[in-house]
């Protein structure tokens, strides 16, 4: 991906990179490998969340007690092997950045629901992504046991926690402002006082959805999962919600017959109102209401068939301002066909 390049991070990070740093990052992503989760319900019909995980280690698996957690919220894992903290830090970014956009051509995945994570080092490696990747990281972070912040912290002590981004794009810091963040900690684990340091920068830089998790007698290892379960309702919180107004604004248009837009807030709902009753209810009725837009669908094919193009074109334009983003890719294909056929008449 051109994200993952030199030059792209050149531009991001405003830094002079010499020879020898460019070409520590320069690598084969084929040469690279990655380890997968993907919970056994995904069938492509429901958009999922993904995290992208940057170990300490040279791991990229979650846990096996996660994965219920990622069954239950949608969540796909994707973690490169080899990435830990004995790699190049650049190289450790590139392959999350990397990692991301190569998912997003495998899988249907949830525009607002893309998270980066980490653990120790991995960590600290997420909190900078977080933060200079937010258009990448769409969702925000969730940072295990070690994070750092874009500028420099002085500590109690007359101390300092070097920044990573000393020349900060303010457009990207506004954009990350939107997202969310859980820092997560324990009452023994050497890195709480730089956590707790950063999670205070966090607020007063006005990063406000931001939660600070210091687990009482926790040392420096992977918090237990009614923790992390807690980490990720925090980050889906926005999303749920919306989910919920999409739901009620729904029925609303159920009443009013407006079919288009009530298909439409249901499928939403259902997309993104997992872990929640009303999401099963969404996709009944998401059912219940597909034979109207399966009508207009066969009228578009039988003016193609008729060589009613130009007709078939302009109709398909407005199913898709009635409908998208439910069924978005088949009447996007369908879209490319017509096109293809107009071409192939001039």
């Amino acid at each position: 991906s051109h994200l993952s390049s030199g030059e792209e991070m050149r531009k991001r990070y405003g830094w002079t990179l010499s020879k020898d740093q460019e070409s520590g990052i320069r690598y084969s992503i084929a040469k690279e490998s990655f380890s997968a989760y993907v919970p056994t319900p995904y069938n492509g019909e429901l958009p999922y969340g993904l995290i992208v995980w940057v170990d300490a280690g040279d791991s990229g698996n979650p846990p096996l007690e996660w994965h219920p957690i990622l069954d239950r919220y949608r969540l796909i894992w994707i973690g490169a092997l080899n990435s830990g903290n004995e790699r190049n830090s650049l190289t450790r970014y590139g392959l999350a950045i990397d990692a991301v956009e190569n998912m997003k051509k495998l899988y249907l995945l949830e525009p607002k629901r893309i998270y980066i994570s980490g653990i120790s080092g991995g960590g600290r490696v997420s909190s900078r992504l977080a933060l200079s990747y937010p258009d990448v990281f769409t969702g925000g972070g969730l940072y295990l046991i070690g994070c750092n912040y874009y500028r420099n912290l002085p500590t109690p002590d007359k101390k300092v926690f070097p920044g990573f981004w000393p020349k900060p794009k303010k457009e990207l810091l506004t954009l990350a402002k939107k997202n969310r963040f859980v820092l997560l900690t324990g009452s023994q684990d050497f890195n709480q006082a730089q956590t707790k340091l950063v999670y205070d920068a966090y607020l007063q830089d006005e990063f406000s959805q931001t939660l600070y998790i210091e687990i009482p007698e926790m040392e420096h290892t992977l918090p237990s999962l009614e923790w992390v379960e807690k980490a990720i309702l925090f980050l889906d919180q926005s999303v749920r919600e919306s989910a919920e107004r999409y739901y009620q604004q729904a029925h609303y248009y159920e009443e009013k017959k407006q079919f288009g837009e009530a298909l439409k807030a249901y499928y939403i709902a259902s997309c993104e109102g997992f872990a929640q009753a009303f999401a099963e209810d969404s996709m009944k009725k998401v059912q219940e209401l597909k034979p109207y837009y399966e009508e207009k669908i066969k009228k578009i094919q039988v003016q193609m068939e008729q060589g009613s193009l130009k007709e078939a074109q302009v109709a398909l334009k407005e199913l898709q301002k009635e409908y998208a983003p439910f069924a978005q890719e088949e009447m996007a294909l369908l879209m490319k066909t017509i096109q293809s056929k107009l071409a192939k008449k001039k």
